[in-house]
């Protein structure tokens, strides 16, 4: 597999690990968690360390489930800061449409030197919305 990225200019550049396991910290592991069945992500959660990437990382299960409702509630998750000093992310999930599940996800993401966060959401939530709901029309 291969992943592509496009780092904003003069901003940090990073890759994602493929198996990350603070998924709690990044905005595509939480659109996906916010999706998942409810015994599925008890599941996940009884074995997934809480590890503190940042001082704003979610490490309280009970935190990070109220995060996961205001996902669903609002149809992205944020990542403020939680997984990396300096970059926010807002991320969608995209879902095979035959069951359901989440089988992705997409984000954007954000330097805090470029952007707020409400800026971000206002001017780029609607399009991020739209691409995830176009990549599920179209996974098989």
């Amino acid at each position: 597999m291969q992943l592509y990225f496009r780092a904003a200019e003069d901003g940090l550049a990073y890759r994602a690990l493929i198996i990350n396991p603070a998924i709690h910290c990044t905005g595509l592991g939480k659109a996906i968690l916010a999706y998942l069945p409810e015994e599925d992500l008890k599941t996940i959660l009884s074995r997934l360390p809480l590890v503190r990437r940042t001082n704003k990382s979610i490490t309280d299960k009970n935190k990070l489930l109220q995060d996961l409702e205001r996902t669903r509630k609002r149809g992205y998750a944020i990542n403020n800061e939680e997984y990396i000093k300096g970059l926010f992310t807002v991320a969608t999930p995209f879902f095979n449409l035959e069951t359901g599940r989440p089988i992705g996800a997409v984000s954007f993401d954000f330097l805090v030197s470029q952007a707020s966060l409400r800026e971000v959401e206002k001017k780029y939530i609607k399009a991020l919305l739209k691409l995830g709901k176009d990549i599920s029309a179209v996974i098989k």
